[in-house]
């Protein structure tokens, strides 16, 4: 019998909103997913969420049930166990807040993957969805040993635009290739922007990507390493 392969989890820190980490989904999330998406339908649908383009608030009330969580959570375990990325809860004190994924993991040649998240409506602002990133991004350069990580935007997401680029990622040209595995049926949006990010563009003065994330957001003593693992601080 050999043990299942297990989601990390990554972190927390603690943000002016609480304690953010990233946790291995629960088949128990489904109605709290369900609650949150559905919620933000009038956003979230507006965008090709799960790579899957939503043509109408009704198909997207459909695909957002709670029992459909289950196929989310059966593709999230099929991701680690084939070693082809990580799939995340964003937890907010034991809320589930939102979803983060590196995608399209390859190892050669380029050891690339591609960062997806979305944050519910109501856990928006507070700094959740900056810290998410961060945890994936350190999680992504130190134990997941990833080389470069991509990210679409689409070119109206002024928002998460700036996010990117306040975290240090680059706009790449059209030209570039897409060097993590693209795993939709659905081709990319020819009008969404690429962009990209290695260790060495972690902005000078920090060690960590939550470092310089939360670095202009909490005192000192409220910054990532002056957590302890139970999430508690001095």
């Amino acid at each position: 019998m050999t043990n299942r392969v297990r989601v990390p989890e990554v972190g927390p820190v603690l943000t002016v909103s609480g304690h953010v980490r990233l946790r291995e989904p629960s088949p128990l999330d489904g109605r709290a997913w369900s609650r949150l998406r559905l919620d933000d339908a009038n956003r979230l649908a507006a965008r090709n969420e799960g790579l899957v383009p939503v043509d109408s608030l009704e198909r997207w009330a459909q695909q957002n049930r709670p029992a459909n969580w289950m196929q989310v959570h059966r593709t999230a375990m099929h991701r680690i166990e084939r070693d082809l990325g990580f799939s995340w809860v964003i937890d907010l004190d034991g809320q589930f807040a939102g979803q983060m994924e590196l995608t399209g993991l390859t190892r050669a040649p380029h050891h690339a993957a591609r960062v997806g998240a979305w944050v519910g409506r109501r856990f928006a602002g507070g700094g959740v969805g900056a810290a998410a990133l961060a945890l994936a991004l350190d999680h992504a350069f130190g134990p997941a040993d990833i080389a470069v990580v991509e990210a679409f935007v689409d070119n109206d997401n002024e928002p998460s635009r700036r996010g990117l680029l306040s975290m240090g990622f680059r706009r790449v040209g059209p030209q570039q290739q897409l060097r993590s595995t693209w795993e939709s049926h659905f081709p990319p949006d020819p009008a969404a922007e690429l962009f990209e990010i290695t260790r060495a563009d972690l902005p000078a003065g920090s060690s960590s990507f939550v470092e310089h994330t939360l670095s202009d957001r909490l005192p000192r003593p409220h910054r990532a390493s002056d957590i302890d693992k139970k999430g508690n601080s001095p």
